[in-house]
């Protein structure tokens, strides 16, 4: 995206700790009052006191909240975000409406298709982005064949000079291919040398034949013929070994230039293009949004996509992929869409687990585990109280159908707490008295808490009963 591409960014704490260059991104800049008050650290809270750019103020409707709800609920987000998160998102939604519309917003979430499996098999098994597999063994192993077999082959005649031959080119060590070369050109020497004193041998049969009857020269004849034979046999051991020397070398050379010039499986400024088109990445475009939420929150960037809202990250690139995810139960092993289940609707149990899921080219939905995520052992290690009953009774909730008394008021509080009551009398205050000394107020009823078992904020203002240290 072309820098102040967005006419409108909602910012979110993340884009503030991060120090995203928001003034680079977006003309106008929008957040909510919780989210600055969520940031702690001092250098941000330096930095939000000269912001180079004018910061926006908005509260989100009633109506964008209750929206931005339900869609999270539907999409299994709702569990992982604060009341902060629903606001931003909400915003987005709201500025959304107003600059763009709401026709291609969605309401309902579709399941989305992660395409990641190859449809095209590979050739090779090392021909896969960024792997390399070096060739130092295998083309030293084909030299020493190589030579191996040219030794063979050079071996066929039986003299003691081919065999000397024969014994230097079976060294098959790289440390000896230089004592090679030395033996092999003195070989040649001496070769050169047998090779000459066989022709001057030769010659001088020649002339001593011309005073000789044709029998003889003829028997001279099938000498010579004889005699050059051998030579002739001394050339082709002595051409076997000059081939093998050379095809050595030009092995040698040709490894050496294949070590500089292969880039198979190296990542190199001249194919960093093509392996990214391998590993699936596509080249970055730029996109006209109008409306975009900058947050590094996972669960806000999931509602968000899926809604059809515009993500931006804190470089200022446009966010595209989504997940979603299901309900796995780890006693009957099946799995529910129903993000909002407490309990496994097939067996009961309270083993529900957040799993991601996507699906298959086939269309086989494939599962992601967490094998690093232990197992949740708690009420294994000591036994459950016994059951109570009355009005105030604080029961851990064990299964989906379990009664639960009915947290009715008293008449003598409803004339105190309810306004509406005809025999409501009215204080010094017309508004209705906070109920702060009721037993149920302080066990918690009427903040939600139903019981020690469930989770409750530790951060949360509560009076000490015990002695103080």
């Amino acid at each position: 995206m072309s820098q102040k591409s967005v006419k409108h960014v909602i910012a979110d704490a993340g884009a503030f700790i991060r120090n995203a260059p928001l003034q680079s991104i977006g003309e106008h800049i929008y957040t909510i009052p919780e989210v600055v008050k969520e940031i702690r650290d001092k250098a941000t809270l330096q930095r939000l006191q000269v912001l180079p750019y004018k910061l926006e103020y908005r509260t989100p409707s009633q109506e964008s909240l209750q929206i931005v709800s339900n869609f999270s609920k539907k999409t299994g987000d709702y569990k992982s975000l604060s009341a902060v998160d629903i606001k931003v998102l909400a915003l987005t939604y709201q500025l959304e409406k107003e600059h763009v519309g709401s026709e291609h917003i969605k309401t309902v979430p579709e399941r989305k298709i992660e395409w990641n499996a190859t449809t095209k098999m590979l050739e090779k098994p090392t021909d896969i982005a960024g792997f390399y597999l070096s060739k130092t063994k295998s083309a030293s192993n084909s030299r020493t064949t190589s030579v191996s077999e040219k030794s063979t082959q050079s071996c066929l005649p039986k003299e003691s000079l081919e065999q000397e031959s024969c014994e230097t080119v079976k060294r098959n060590n790289e440390s000896d291919l230089q004592k090679e070369n030395k033996e092999s050109d003195h070989n040649k020497l001496n070769q050169e040398n047998s090779e000459s004193d066989l022709k001057e041998n030769v010659t001088v049969q020649i002339k001593d034949a011309k005073d000789i009857d044709n029998s003889d020269l003829s028997e001279n004849t099938n000498l010579t013929e004889e005699v050059q034979a051998f030579p002739s046999e001394g050339e082709v051991i002595q051409g076997n070994m000059l081939e093998g020397d050379s095809e050595e070398e030009d092995d040698l050379s040709d490894e050496e230039e294949s070590d500089d010039d292969d880039d198979d499986g190296w990542i190199t400024p001249r194919n960093i293009q093509e392996v990214k088109q391998k590993m699936g990445e596509v080249p970055s475009e730029e996109a006209d949004v109008t409306v975009g939420c900058l947050t590094m929150d996972f669960a806000i960037q999931n509602v968000l996509i899926q809604m059809g809202l515009n993500v931006i990250s804190v470089d200022g690139l446009l966010i595209k992929r989504a997940k979603s995810y299901v309900l796995r139960c780890s006693a009957c092993m099946k799995v529910t869409t129903n993000v909002m289940k407490e309990f496994c609707p097939f067996c009961g149990n309270n083993a529900l687990r957040k799993v991601s899921m996507i699906v298959e080219e086939d269309g086989s939905i494939r599962y992601f585990l967490s094998r690093r995520k232990p197992a949740n052992t708690r009420g294994l290690k000591y036994a459950l109280p016994l059951p109570k009953g009355g009005k105030h009774s604080q029961n851990p909730i064990l299964c989906a159908d379990q009664p639960f008394p009915q947290q009715r008021t008293t008449k003598k509080s409803k004339q105190k707490l309810d306004v509406f009551d005809p025999d409501y009398v009215a204080g010094y205050s017309p508004f209705s008295v906070t109920d702060i000394t009721s037993r149920a107020s302080q066990l918690g009823i009427r903040n939600g808490r139903t019981g020690q078992f469930n989770k409750r904020n530790p951060n949360e203002g509560r009076k000490n009963y015990g002695r103080r240290k």
